[in-house]
């Protein structure tokens, strides 16, 4: 079985976060992303987790439509 490429996990990590803001979880959406780009070296980055953490913590990427754009953004 040969290993995704770095866009095809991405892609993956997207589709399974966005199945959160599906069923109106927005903060677990943006904790499956970040956990899930945590799991590869190639798509790890602390500066975009930081960069998440504070969005969250003045009180951005609350709302499905607010973690739904967020997660559209990773590349």
């Amino acid at each position: 079985m040969s290993k995704q490429t770095r866009e095809e996990y991405v892609t993956w990590c997207k589709k399974r976060a966005l199945e959160y803001c599906d069923i109106g979880k927005p903060l677990d959406a943006i904790k499956s992303m970040l956990s899930d780009m945590n799991k590869r070296d190639d798509t790890r980055s602390p500066a975009v987790e930081q960069m998440t953490m504070g969005l969250l913590m003045i009180g951005q990427l609350r709302t499905v439509a607010e973690a739904r754009k967020h997660i559209e953004g990773f590349r």
